[in-house]
């Protein structure tokens, strides 16, 4: 068992993630209850709203590619493999539009630039 690094009890940390998961409920309840009453979206919300998954993937994916150092005064440091893979895994996603073949390959490219590099 991993020892508690943090000042709370095992009852405080029970009650700080119940609580996180009944607003995280709610929040998410709340969006669906009020989108679920709008008959028609306005034309521009929901051309907008069409970038959200690009959005979304590529906050996820930019920071484990692109590394700010606290050491460095917080220049950029690139991790080469990660790198290589994600332009690669980018031509891929635009080349075929297939999630699958983009993991797929972009997974092969990591672990190719990781023997080699």
């Amino acid at each position: 068992m991993i020892p508690m690094v943090t000042g709370y009890d095992s009852v405080m940390i029970w009650v700080i993630i119940v609580a996180a998961g009944i607003g995280t409920f709610v929040l998410k309840f709340l969006f669906f209850l009020i989108f679920s009453r709008i008959n028609e979206m306005n034309p521009i919300a929901t051309k907008i709203l069409n970038f959200v998954p690009a959005a979304v993937l590529a906050a996820l994916v930019a920071p484990s590619i692109l590394v700010i150092s606290t050491e460095l005064n917080g220049t950029l440091i690139f991790d080469t493999p990660k790198l290589i893979a994600g332009v690669i895994a980018g031509a891929v996603a635009y080349r075929t539009n297939n999630a699958l073949w983009t993991i797929s390959v972009g997974l092969l490219a990591l672990w190719t630039a990781n023997l080699v590099l």
